[in-house]
């Protein structure tokens, strides 16, 4: 899931149960456009990217690096090269997670009703939508 900096959504992806999430990182990076709300051409890319620690893989920091994106992604204490990290940056993630609250309020999506991916996924794209007209009005 993709979301703006006011947790509205922007790009979702739906991967199968029983893989990783990292398969699902580069398609919801590529091919995107952030409206500044300015004449002209939209950006191709934000100017910083948040992300929980599961997407700390080397290939996303690279794609992130190649693209010209800041990476906030915290590394765990563990972690040979740690590096700085903006605690401010990483505070906007819970924009994502009160998204995911936000959509389920929506019973058939939160209790998972519908078996077939498309059907989820237009179940998905109502809520978002919802989200969206309830915030421009």
């Amino acid at each position: 899931m993709r979301v703006d900096g006011k947790g509205r959504p922007l790009r979702f992806l739906l991967t199968p149960g029983q893989r990783s999430d990292q398969k699902g990182f580069a398609p919801l990076v590529e091919g995107f456009r952030v409206r500044s709300g300015q004449r002209g051409r939209p950006r191709s890319r934000p100017r910083k990217m948040v992300a929980d620690a599961a997407y700390l893989a080397a290939a996303n920091r690279r794609l992130l690096r190649q693209r010209g994106i800041g990476c906030v992604i915290p590394r765990a204490r563990t972690h040979r090269r740690r590096g700085p990290f903006d605690k401010g940056a990483y505070r906007q993630r819970n924009q994502v997670e009160r998204f995911f609250a936000r959509v389920k309020q929506f019973r058939r999506m939160a209790t998972r009703y519908e078996k077939l991916a498309r059907h989820y996924l237009a179940i998905v794209t109502l809520a978002s939508i919802v989200i969206w007209l309830r915030e421009l009005a």
